[in-house]
């Protein structure tokens, strides 16, 4: 399977703190459950459908001559242009190949991706989100080779168990003006802001949870200990299924150029 895009564009605005907040308690909800979800996709259709995909990820490729995505903050944008982007599946020596390997244990999802003529920038913008002050790209003409690796348990082919992405770069030039400094600090600053009012929000309710549920979380926990010293749990047991996520950033060479400006009195 080939697609092949002309031209793609991704415009990502980050969430108001107010959602922000609903949706990290939807998310802590949802891991409490995941194992129930897990075991309940594998006994339906779902599981056939997600093997059918995997079945078409494996083999597919796809090929972009113009990538654009910018991701908007307050009068932020931060824009990343990629000239082209390939990507294909590989065998065991990170060679072009349709062949995926398959052991008696785990399946192995491999995919090779090439990004050349990356552009990324970052500007002001206006109210009415045009641009209105526009600076020299933070990073010009930058290429990237990435290595993707995803392995599943035959057994529970819902979820991978390990997910690994490295990335290499034989050279990058970073320039930094003053204007650059001053808005990444400002970002800073905003997400130390949503992290801090969400943590305070998540430590509240877990404060309150505990103070109502002690007496039954103490029972629970001494029936789960005194199971679990009954019951032996092997490796390929819905309980223990685990992901793994691991990255990698290979540069060989790696430039930051500062464009500031500096201001000396002389008496």
């Amino acid at each position: 399977v080939e697609i092949k895009i002309e031209t793609i564009e991704f415009e990502i605005k980050m969430k108001e703190n107010e959602n922000y907040q609903n949706d990290e308690m939807k998310n802590t909800n949802k891991s409490h459950d995941l194992e129930s979800v897990i075991e309940e996709s594998l006994s339906s259709k779902e599981l056939y459908i997600k093997k059918l995909v995997n079945k078409i990820i494996e083999n597919l490729s796809i090929s972009c001559n113009n990538v654009i995505l910018k991701l908007f903050e307050d009068d932020i944008v931060i824009r990343v242009d990629i000239k082209s982007f390939k990507l294909n599946p590989c065998n065991d020596d990170w060679r072009q190949n349709n062949i995926t390997k398959k052991t008696t244990m785990h399946w192995i999802l491999k995919k090779m991706g090439k990004l050349i003529g990356i552009t990324i920038s970052m500007n002001k913008i206006n109210k009415y989100g045009n641009t209105e002050y526009c600076f020299e790209p933070l990073v010009l003409n930058m290429s990237l080779l990435i290595r993707f690796c995803c392995i599943f348990d035959k057994n529970y082919i819902v979820q991978p168990c390990l997910i690994q992405l490295d990335i290499f770069s034989q050279k990058i030039i970073v320039t930094l003006m003053e204007s650059h400094i001053l808005m990444i600090t400002e970002l800073l600053n905003l997400f130390k802001k949503y992290k801090s009012v969400n943590t305070k929000e998540n430590n509240d309710d877990k404060q309150r949870t505990i103070s109502t549920s002690s007496t039954s979380k103490l029972t629970k926990e001494s029936w789960n200990d005194l199971i679990n010293n009954w019951i032996s749990i092997t490796n390929n047991d819905i309980l223990t299924i685990c992901q793994i996520l691991k990255i990698g950033i290979y540069i060989k060479e790696l430039q930051i150029l500062l464009n500031v400006n500096i201001y000396m009195i002389i008496r």
